[in-house]
């Protein structure tokens, strides 16, 4: 497997301080400024669009904090609940219930 991408965060978000009085409670909307359409909101979203085409146009075994690697052999860990398909053999039977659960 190879080492995985290193990259950037997500962009910063601006955090304004703001606070309206809503029946005698203060109540602050730091991001109230993202409910306005200009060129500051534009922007913002812009570069989240970029920074979200950028991960997931990232193969799925590089993506940071993935551990899929660990899993490809087929046997994936189990809860020991719920529904589940069997994990060897061929991959032609459809989910069944486990009994008691």
């Amino acid at each position: 497997m190879s080492p995985p991408v290193e990259r950037a965060g997500p962009p910063e978000t601006r955090r304004d301080v703001i606070t309206e009085t809503l029946h005698d409670t203060d109540v602050p909307d730091p991001y109230r400024w993202l409910e306005a359409d200009d060129e500051a909101v534009a922007e913002w979203t812009d570069a989240q669009n970029d920074y979200a085409d950028a991960v997931l146009d990232t193969p799925i075994l590089e993506r940071p904090g993935d551990d899929h690697g660990r899993c490809s052999s087929g046997n994936r860990p189990t809860t020991g609940r719920g529904w589940s398909t069997p994990t060897s053999g061929p991959r032609t039977t459809t989910p069944t219930r486990r009994r008691g659960r």
